[in-house]
């Protein structure tokens, strides 16, 4: 079976008219590019991480988790490289926006920094340098890139 949809992180299979299965992998990526490298088991723990946020935020907002027991998957899924990392969801309509907790002066955060101008509305001093470490931690909004899954 091949995914609908191979991301940075995470593949998605389309198994019923009602339901996906996304896979997540060992794979890394940073600046949005993926990494030649995996670290073993990565995609267990941030499908796991997932999960737990997911099930205690049920109550709060209801979310597209079906099930993740491998038990419960279409039978393709049912083997050992996929126990743990992958998860039944419904079919929805995806909202476009992430957050990204940043610790380091990077990317857009350090050309907005450089040119003195606010990023995600905090105004960060000049004198930050590329890489530097932050002095706490921030959560920022991002957008996130929409593909049509239906023609790939």
């Amino acid at each position: 079976m091949k995914p609908i949809y191979s991301g940075k992180v995470r593949e998605i299979y389309d198994v019923s008219d009602r339901h996906l299965v996304i896979v997540t992998t060992d794979r890394i990526s940073a600046f949005d590019s993926i990494l030649p490298v995996t670290v073993k088991d990565k995609g267990i723990v941030l499908n796991k991480l997932s999960n737990f946020w997911f099930g205690r935020t049920r109550g709060i907002v209801p979310n597209h988790i079906v099930d993740d027991r491998i038990e419960a998957m279409p039978p393709f899924f049912r083997n050992e490289s996929f126990r743990d990392r992958t998860v039944l969801v419904e079919k929805l309509s995806m909202l476009p926006f992430e957050f990204v907790v940043r610790g380091y002066v990077f990317g857009s955060m350090w050309k907005a920094c450089s040119d003195g101008e606010p990023f995600c509305g905090i105004v960060f001093p000049r004198d930050y340098k590329l890489a530097q470490k932050l002095e706490q931690p921030i959560l920022t909004p991002a957008l996130k890139k929409i593909r049509d899954m239906t023609r790939m």
